[in-house]
């Protein structure tokens, strides 16, 4: 009982710190972005509430504060009428250069999936590229009848030599795709087992709910093929683009669909995340970090009021009109903003302990 409850707590606060410093990485962006272009940041902040401990370096505070839930970049100037005098204050900048430091954050976002990418495909391999070792045998199947057993490694199936889980994927649906195969047909492969090699011919059938064709064997996931710096970066780039469209989709929904099944508030990731580690370990933190912080980075780029997005939108209105809106109009519309963004939040709550009920 012990063991399991210091496993979720463990969880539970591997789950809050994966989003704090996506969180805080967001703010970084916005950060390096603002200080490379001469802004004046008054203070930047890991956490909310008491400081537990600060210092002022280059005109900026840095401050670390007692409530670990994200944390914060406060720009001189940025919501309120800048003094005229104070040319480093947000509002006193370039259009162009304040467009960066709101664009920043969503970058430091995206630059942080890209890594937590690379880290998981560096770390533990692909998982679309696992050498095809035998985990478990279903029974009442034809790989048992035949006598498949865990720990034989496919090496071969109809004819195709097989050297990753996924390479036997694509060639079995490829052949029912084009008809090649269907049920009650006859399959043969070989398997390499204590140095030997069998061969077995188990006979194809429907999986219980009818949707497919199987012989009646997993896969061992714990046996990633390990991978060079070229393909890690290249698989990293491809997750995250795979990630990017996923979002889109799932906000393409929201919004338009009001559909929440594909969207998750805080409560849902801190329980898919304690959920995760205790199945698969450690690579679960960067496999989330990677749809989190694309989520993130990208919810953020929305044009609604309260997110850099909104704020980004009301800049190039500027640019247009060549003034920036009354500054007690934009607090208005960034105000209502943040009411929605809060109710949304709410929803999502709500959702997600539906789900876990």
């Amino acid at each position: 009982m012990a063991f399991t409850f210091l496993g979720t707590v463990g969880g539970i606060a591997a789950a809050i710190l994966m989003l704090m410093v996506i969180i805080m990485l967001h703010e970084l962006g916005h950060f390096l972005f603002g200080k490379s272009l001469g802004f004046h940041i008054e203070e930047f902040s890991v956490g909310f509430g008491p400081k537990l401990w600060q210092k002022k370096k280059g005109g900026t505070l840095y401050t670390l504060r007692a409530l670990p839930i994200g944390g914060y970049c406060k720009f001189d100037g940025e919501d309120e009428e800048a003094a005229a005098q104070n040319p480093r204050a947000f509002n006193n900048r370039p259009v162009w250069a304040r467009f960066l430091v709101l664009v920043g954050g969503g970058l430091g976002n995206l630059l942080a999936a890209f890594l937590a990418a690379v880290i998981f495909f560096a770390g533990w391999g692909d998982p679309q590229m696992t050498l095809p070792y035998v985990a478990s045998v279903v029974e009442n199947y034809s790989a048992e009848a035949v006598g498949v057993q865990p720990g034989d490694l496919l090496v071969e199936f109809e004819g195709l030599s097989i050297d990753t889980t996924n390479t036997y994927n694509r060639h079995f649906q490829a052949l029912i795709d084009d008809g090649t195969l269907q049920e009650g047909d006859t399959v043969s492969f070989r398997v390499q087992r204590d140095g030997e090699v069998l061969a077995f011919e188990p006979e194809l059938r429907l999986s219980e709910n009818g949707e497919r064709l199987m012989v009646g064997f997993s896969f061992d996931p714990n046996h990633n093929v390990r991978m060079g710096p070229v393909a890690v970066v290249t698989r990293a780039g491809e997750l995250v683009a795979e990630t990017i469209t996923g979002t889109l989709a799932a906000l393409r929904d929201l919004f338009f669909r009001g559909n929440f099944e594909n969207l998750g508030g805080i409560v849902g990731v801190v329980a898919e995340v304690q959920k995760g580690l205790q199945q698969f370990g450690a690579k679960t933190i960067f496999l989330f970090s990677v749809a989190i912080s694309a989520g993130v980075g990208l919810f953020n780029l929305l044009p609604l009021p309260a997110l850099d997005g909104g704020r980004i939108l009301l800049l190039l209105i500027e640019g247009i009109r060549r003034k920036p809106l009354p500054r007690n109009i934009e607090a208005g519309i960034h105000a209502v903003g943040m009411l929605v963004l809060l109710a949304v939040s709410v929803v999502l709550v709500f959702f997600d302990v539906f789900r876990l009920i």
